[in-house]
């Protein structure tokens, strides 16, 4: 399937004149209640607490029933968007497939904010998909534990993946029907996916795991870099932010532009800047930690065994925040369990794939959108 990407020379006025007022227009917004550490269950199945998602105060309850708000200054909250292809198709723009293919599910990456995904979402919604975004403990309007702007902290990573459970389930049963369920998962995000591939295996029908996190990098041995991020956190360093990270800078400085698209990253970094909420920008030891901890786990034989749904990784090369190796690893363990998933390698690529000028941005998204349409899944093979 193609689309009509943004001109990259006019990204930012298409971006304020037609994409955002037609986000805006089938948007609805909400609230849900993140799973507390005692509510994450240490076996394979869902949590013992129920999270339940919460509409906010401006939006009716859909047909499968909220329980009581849950406020927008609740210290366990966590923020959602969803955008609905049926109010998309009430504006009849150009390049509208004018039909409902399914769902997708964003699962954004570490100090990202549902925001960030706009352009995403627009092509998604041009393709005929509701499009559902959680943000993730420790960003965006989500509660976060800490109380300073720039760090990212949690207690636990199974929160993370939890918390994407019931937001996928909720999801399902609001926008699913008898359409597939798709999931669209970035660094950490495609980390806390994975790991909702093998803890809850019939959530979600497709997968595209981009950039995901299976492994961080930390500049040390994965095992090393865990041993001190146990100690800093025994001795009451958890909160603090790790060496080598800073807060946001406000000045865009285009020399880290890299390969991705300019025009990307300037539009990007504007709402950041605006925004304090989005200014999130450094680690906490203790999320160090639970990242290496997810990675353990993550590549555990028994639990790559359970994964069902179809997927595609995406392999950014070169990649300077997550590693190759783990990745390729998974995919491995995937396939010798049996599961269906495919290893796709774009070379001389960022990190953020979805950042990248039109000329590599166009065939990912394709492949993207034929994996997510197709009538049998295509995978099978890497490149």
């Amino acid at each position: 399937m193609e689309l009509e990407l943004i001109d990259e020379g006019r990204f930012e006025r298409t971006m304020r004149d037609m994409v955002l007022p037609a986000l805006e227009h089938c948007k609805r917004e909400g609230w849900m209640r993140s799973h507390a550490p005692g509510g994450v269950s240490e076996g394979m199945g869902h949590g013992a607490a129920s999270a339940g998602l919460e509409p906010s105060a401006s939006v009716a309850p859909t047909a499968s029933g909220f329980g009581a708000a849950v406020s927008p200054s609740d210290p366990n909250r966590l923020h959602y968007v969803c955008y609905e292809a049926s109010a998309f198709d009430d504006l009849n723009l150009p390049g509208s497939q004018g039909r409902h293919r399914g769902v997708v599910i964003i699962s954004h990456g570490f100090t990202e904010f549902a925001g960030k995904y706009d352009e995403l979402a627009w092509y998604f919604l041009l393709a005929g998909y509701t499009v559902c975004i959680v943000e993730h403990w420790g960003h965006g309007l989500s509660g976060r534990g800490v109380d300073d702007p720039s760090l990212v902290w949690v207690d636990s990573y199974r929160r993370y993946v939890e918390d994407l459970a019931t937001f996928c389930e909720e999801m399902a049963t609001d926008y699913g029907g008898d359409q597939p369920i798709c999931l669209y998962a970035h660094s950490m995000g495609g980390g806390i996916a994975a790991s909702l591939l093998e803890r809850h295996p019939t959530l979600i029908d497709r997968v595209v795991l981009s950039s995901p996190m299976i492994a961080p990098r930390t500049g040390l041995a994965l095992g090393l870099a865990g041993a001190l991020m146990h100690v800093a956190c025994a001795t009451g360093q958890g909160r603090r932010m790790v060496p080598g990270h800073h807060r946001f800078n406000p000045v865009f400085d285009p020399a880290f532009v890299g390969n991705a698209s300019q025009a990307r990253l300037r539009w990007i970094h504007g709402l950041r800047a605006a925004d304090p909420a989005y200014q999130t920008s450094a680690a906490s030891y203790r999320w160090v930690g639970q990242a290496i901890a997810l990675s353990r786990e993550l590549l555990r034989p028994a639990l790559c065994e359970r994964v069902e749904a179809s997927a595609l990784v995406f392999q950014a090369e070169p990649d300077t925040f997550v590693l190759p190796r783990p990745q390729n690893r998974f995919v491995d363990q995937v396939r010798t369990g049996g599961g269906a998933m495919s290893l796709v390698r774009v070379p001389q690529a960022c990190h953020e794939l979805y950042t990248m000028p039109n000329g590599t941005l166009g065939p990912y998204l394709a492949r993207i959108l034929d994996f997510f349409a197709a009538p049998t899944p295509l995978v099978g093979g890497g490149e």
